[in-house]
């Protein structure tokens, strides 16, 4: 019981059963391999413990608090109220439309004050009131959504995870959507899921014989009914040329930026819309060919594994790590592995002795390693460096790049560009329009 008290008093004073539960898992541990099992005696211990303090009357540290869902576990009366009242507003926000963002969730929680003047563990309060709501819960971004989140709501929100790979299956669909909202409705099986992908403007359709097996690719919309892996309408190259028009022309410009920087090698940041990602990448990797495709997420997660085994850490305790977010004490640890595993993904980059096309670079921004972005674009075409080096950036607007939130380290004009539909339609090359590539 003496133990309880200091997992409550490192909580903030107050916890959900269930999250008291996990605490004293996580402290003492289990001989069940079970983890239903190892849950449920968990549970056992924690319910003993509280009937055991109860019966010490006046002297009792810590009380539950079950006359309201869920169970609350304090160490006074006016920590669970206050525990309660951060739910209510979690469960108001949860409702938004769009999705309220975890900055403006926090100011609006931080305007309920803890009793006494006392403040919770950096990050606890949003935990804490996702916790005991009723109907809230947290996403992997620490976004507050609804319980049982429409599909369609949840798939429209998880489009950026599915950009990238050339084929997704169903099952990775699912995981995708489902890792970043765990508590959303699941997804209806196919042939719904084919309609619903379609509704919320996911550009991918099911095949049964693509080269790479059966699973979701990007669509081929073409207005010769051939072929082309995107929702954009792709003309020939010998096709007539579209009207001249400003979009068309501005695509010609964009093609120019695009060759130049390739044979001057210099770094270069392209932003495209989400949705768009995939014909992206394929149209950038086929016309600038040979250009290798490096996805930054999975080699940082190679070295970040390499570091975490020579520290004798155990992965999942890293992944335990990235779920407290910025302000936990285990995440600031995390950023430590992943700084000294960068070392390692730059020395790689910096090694190439070819042109890279560089995708999925949202961790960089995660883990504090946007710098090493200076890094490579000042050593991008230089002699000893990598000879050229790109990176593909989805983002919805149109502005300067940016990963969630964290500017790129643009060096000028030069060094960006917005790949539009028009330049994804092939509209500046139709007509035998003239292209160095």
């Amino acid at each position: 019981r003496t133990e309880l008290v200091s997992l409550l008093s490192s909580a903030g004073g107050v916890a959900t059963a269930d999250e008291l539960a996990a605490l004293l898992l996580a402290a003492r541990g289990s001989v069940e391999d079970s983890e239903i099992d190892r849950r449920r005696l968990a549970s056992a211990v924690l319910r003993a413990s509280i009937e055991l303090e109860a019966s010490a009357s006046d002297t009792a540290r810590f009380a539950s608090y079950a006359d309201q869902a869920p169970i609350l576990v304090a160490l006074s009366p006016e920590l669970a109220a206050h525990a309660v009242a951060l739910g209510a507003i979690a469960d108001r926000m949860a409702l938004e439309d769009p999705l309220p963002s975890p900055g403006r969730v926090e100011e609006e929680l931080n305007l309920v004050a803890p009793p006494g003047g006392t403040a919770l563990p950096p990050g606890r309060t949003l935990r804490l009131a996702a916790a005991a709501s009723k109907s809230a819960s947290l996403s992997a971004r620490a976004e507050l959504y609804p319980k049982g989140m429409s599909p369609a709501t949840a798939l429209r929100l998880s489009l950026g995870s599915l950009a990238g790979p050339r084929l997704l299956s169903e099952d990775a669909v699912r995981k995708r959507v489902k890792g970043r909202f765990p508590d959303a409705a699941q997804l209806p099986p196919r042939p719904d899921l084919d309609r619903l992908l379609d509704d919320v403007g996911a550009e991918r359709i099911w095949s049964e014989n693509d080269t790479e097996g059966r699973g979701y690719v990007s669509r081929n919309v073409t207005p010769s009914g051939s072929g082309s892996p995107s929702g954009v309408l792709r003309y020939g190259t010998l096709a007539a040329a579209p009207q001249a028009t400003p979009e068309v022309l501005d695509a010609r410009s964009l093609e120019e930026k695009i060759v130049g920087a390739g044979r001057s090698g210099a770094f270069l940041a392209l932003t495209v819309d989400p949705r768009r990602a995939p014909r992206a990448e394929a149209e950038l990797l086929r016309r600038f060919a040979p250009r290798e495709r490096i996805s930054l997420e999975l080699l940082l997660l190679r070295e970040m594994r390499a570091e975490a085994e020579a520290r004798k850490v155990k992965w999942p305790v890293v992944l335990a790590a990235d779920a407290e977010g910025h302000d936990g004490k285990g995440f600031r640890n995390l950023l430590r592995l992943a700084t000294k595993a960068a070392e390692r993904v730059l020395a790689t980059l910096l090694a190439l002795d070819r042109p890279a096309l560089l995708v999925n670079p949202g961790l960089l921004a995660r883990y504090d390693l946007m710098p090493m972005l200076t890094d490579l674009a000042q050593a991008s075409g230089t002699r000893g460096g990598p000879p050229s080096l790109w990176v593909l950036v989805p983002q919805a607007d149109e502005g300067m790049p940016m990963i969630d939130g964290a500017s790129l380290p643009v060096m000028s004009a030069a060094n960006w560009a917005r790949l539009t539909d028009p330049w994804l339609a092939n509209a500046h090359r139709a007509g035998g329009a003239r292209s160095a590539a």
